[in-house]
């Protein structure tokens, strides 16, 4: 799908639903989008993307990220943590 910044993002992506190992086997078959949501493991999913991407294997330039956030209930409970510099490069 082409954004209006010029990048084209996947319209397939991956669901991450387990560890950092299933998400390395999903980058090495091809794919670059990955969703995420704050309810799945307390948002330790971010973690875990900042973590395989730091090993130098694939570009965070190149991986898209997406998540979901909750209309209801308090905002701060919704919204993942913010991405840092040792886990997001």
């Amino acid at each position: 799908m082409a954004l209006h910044n010029g990048l084209s993002m996947p319209l397939v992506g991956f669901g991450i639903a387990e560890d950092c190992e299933t998400l390395e086997v999903a980058l090495s078959a091809g794919y670059r989008l990955l969703d995420t949501a704050r309810i799945y493991r307390g948002g330790e999913h971010e973690r875990d993307i900042g973590t395989v991407l730091s090993s130098g294997r694939w570009k965070r330039s190149e991986v898209f990220v997406t998540t979901k956030t909750s209309s209801t209930g308090p905002l701060e409970n919704a919204y993942s943590t913010p991405a840092t510099p040792q886990h997001m490069p």
